[in-house]
């Protein structure tokens, strides 16, 4: 593999350094014929040197692969498998891929804009007309046949929250039009089912936001408008909470709520987008904690989901907005706890982003690009001075 070119935080003539650049420093060193003494100051040098140049060229542990889009489309959605092998990608001209960037299965012959994983499987929108397609891992269509495909047309939610499924594949969930004009149903599916056999229990008949799935696939939180939230049993839609938005100054209106790998749902809230983190709800009892206002400068993308969490929900990964533009640092670092906010790159704005099931890498999509990080190099860098 050829050396790679560090990007982010070298600048000046070390922006232009291979990786292995120290290494001629250390080759320069004294030989055999040197005394111990000598031998060993030069050893410590070229150590330090090597620790001061990796620390300020670090870029993250980034690896880079590209993909081929499918169509005009860039890469707007990114979804891993639960087990973590094998990265989704919506927008390409394959359907997964390998961690290392290889492209797996058989190439699409259709566009994708939204993305669930199940265990087994893989749900899709399709661009235009928006109807609902199930794959198997290797992008093989198996509701493509009018026998087998799948009744009725997603609807569309401003937070781009019209398909999900729970982070350990176990249920997915979708906003679906049965007919023109009539009211969306939150339906859950029925995994690796086709036709009308896919189509599980109503879980809630009406408009939504967004939806979003606990971890376990227990609780589904539906995004109402007028600032609501619901939560209801995924498998039954019985209601379980709901959250009256707008009630007071301690009940403000949420206008989304996204649910990844951590252990409390991430409220944002939007009187305009983007978004501005609002705080986190209690699971089994919908209370709100807010941050403190001061602390909610941070602005968000709408994409789904704007924020990838930490496993343990202290930190939250997303890209910084300034009004309605995407700001150029791109990929920014929020820790719950501190209430601190921390840009970190500068490689302009992305599409998608996903972590892994593990936490241990967090993938980044632009444009017909996409770059893994180390979620560990991540948590431990500085912020950009702007």
């Amino acid at each position: 593999m050829p050396p790679h070119t560090r990007h982010e935080r070298c600048t000046g003539e070390a922006l232009l350094t291979p990786v292995h650049a120290p290494m001629g420093f250390c080759a320069r060193a004294p030989g055999s014929g040197a005394s111990l003494t000598r031998r060993m100051r030069a050893l410590a040098s070229c150590l330090i040197l090597l620790s001061l140049w990796l620390a300020g060229c670090s870029d993250f542990g980034r690896e880079n692969f590209p993909v081929t889009p499918q169509g005009t489309h860039p890469v707007v959605a990114l979804r891993y498998a639960p087990s973590g092998e094998r990265l989704f990608v919506a927008g390409a001209h394959f359907l997964s891929y390998s961690p290392d960037g290889r492209a797996l299965g058989r190439a699409l012959d259709v566009t994708l804009v939204q993305l669930a994983v199940t265990q087994q499987h893989v749900y899709g929108i399709e661009a235009d007309p928006y109807e609902l397609l199930l794959f198997d891992y290797d992008g093989a269509c198996l509701s493509c046949a009018p026998e087998t495909r799948i009744p009725g047309t997603v609807a569309l939610t401003p937070g781009y929250g019209s398909l999900v499924a729970s982070a350990d594949g176990s249920t997915v969930v979708a906003a679906l039009v049965a007919q023109e004009g009539a009211a969306p149903q939150v339906v859950r599916l029925v995994p690796g089912a086709t036709g009308a056999q896919a189509l599980g229990a109503v879980l809630y008949t009406g408009e939504v936001r967004a939806l979003t799935l606990s971890p376990d696939g227990a609780l589904l939180l539906l995004s109402l408008p007028g600032g609501q939230v619901e939560a209801r049993d995924a498998h039954t839609g019985e209601v379980r909470w709901h959250y009256a938005g707008g009630s007071s100054a301690e009940r403000p209106p949420v206008a989304a709520v996204y649910w990844t790998t951590s252990p409390a749902p991430f409220a944002a809230l939007a009187a305009t987008l983007p978004l501005q983190p609002l705080g986190t709800l209690d699971p089994a009892t919908g209370a709100l904690t807010l941050l403190d206002a001061e602390q909610r400068g941070l602005q968000l993308s709408h994409d789904a989901p704007p924020v990838a969490t930490t496993q343990d929900g202290r930190f939250l990964f997303g890209r910084e907005e300034v009004g309605q533009r995407r700001q150029v640092g791109a990929l920014s670092r929020y820790d719950v706890q501190r209430r601190a906010f921390a840009p970190l790159l500068e490689q302009g704005a992305f599409n998608a982003l996903a972590l892994s099931p593990d936490g241990a890498r967090l993938a980044v999509s632009r444009g017909t690009e996409i770059a893994t990080y180390s979620v560990e190099e991540l948590l431990g860098a500085p912020a950009l001075s702007r």
